[in-house]
């Protein structure tokens, strides 16, 4: 039994061609600028390659999982395993929240302009005092009035916060530390007293915009709360399972392209009779 089939294969071999005809050329520019330009997720889309799992109606093409891997393993051929992020970030992050939890309203208004690479969205979780311990960290709350929550707080190592249209933010609903005192709302990066704190610097991934972001009573309409109040836990629990499957397929890959570029650099260097590698000083 194999992974992938003959479909799988020939899909693989139009994004290869993609990434290294019109990104790879790019990537020691753009890991120089620390950033790429946002119309390569129009250039995905246009290839069909943003929202290969999706549902037809909102520009989905309705396929299996493998394809998703098959462009995670893929993409690392860029060199620019931060573009590699983001792109995943754009297929593989928050859309499969919304393509399960959102309704045909919030589905047309973010992900289908998403899939069609005309909006960017994030998932914001991580806080500056707090990371995996999701139940105790998180301290951005959103405040029941009426029709709108009110988010105040702050959000950090967000990919592709900085560039972001809207953010699937996890918020404290309730005071106490349970499993079932988050939520989910979509909040557009347009609303009053959101901002980029920071765009942060890192060791790698350059080209990966991650951002420290904060929500000063942001008013949000309820209409954006992402799947039932109160259950955001549980779904982001359940959908970084994908998250990290496909990143894992995304690492290994470039693992395996690092060492063949290695092999090839290697059987070009001049050997001289001692077998020493003769350097370009010798």
């Amino acid at each position: 039994m194999t992974l992938f089939s003959e479909a799988h294969e020939a899909f693989r071999a139009q994004v290869r061609r993609f990434v290294e005809e019109r990104l790879t050329p790019n990537a020691d520019e753009w890991e120089r600028q620390g950033k790429f330009p946002r119309s390569v997720f129009r250039d995905l889309a246009a290839e069909g390659f943003l929202g290969l799992t999706h549902e037809p109606q909102y520009g989905g093409q309705g396929l299996d999982f493998g394809y998703n891997v098959a462009l995670a393993e893929e993409l690392p051929r860029s060199k620019m395993m931060g573009l590699t992020l983001s792109v995943v970030a754009q297929t593989n992050i928050f859309p499969p929240l919304l393509a399960r939890l959102g309704t045909d309203e919030q589905k047309r208004e973010f992900l289908a302009p998403a899939i069609r690479g005309e909006k960017i969205g994030a998932v914001a979780s991580s806080e500056p005092a707090g990371g995996s311990d999701i139940v105790r960290a998180i301290h951005c709350t959103a405040e029941d009035d009426g029709d709108f929550w009110v988010v105040t707080g702050e959000k950090k190592y967000i990919t592709n916060a900085p560039i972001a249209d809207f953010i699937i933010t996890l918020v404290r609903t309730r005071p106490e530390p349970a499993t079932n005192s988050l939520s989910l709302v979509i909040i557009p990066t347009e609303t009053r007293g959101f901002r980029v704190k920071e765009t942060l610097r890192k060791l790698g991934m350059h080209t990966s915009p991650t951002g420290w972001i904060e929500f000063d009573q942001c008013r949000v309409p309820k209409r954006l709360t992402l799947g039932k109040p109160n259950l955001g836990y549980h779904y982001v629990a359940r959908n970084i399972l994908e998250e990290r499957l496909v990143g894992g397929a995304a690492g290994v890959a470039l693992a395996q392209f690092v060492l063949k570029e290695t092999i090839r650099y290697l059987q070009q260097r001049a050997v001289g009779h001692s077998g020493r590698v003769a350097d370009a000083a010798d």
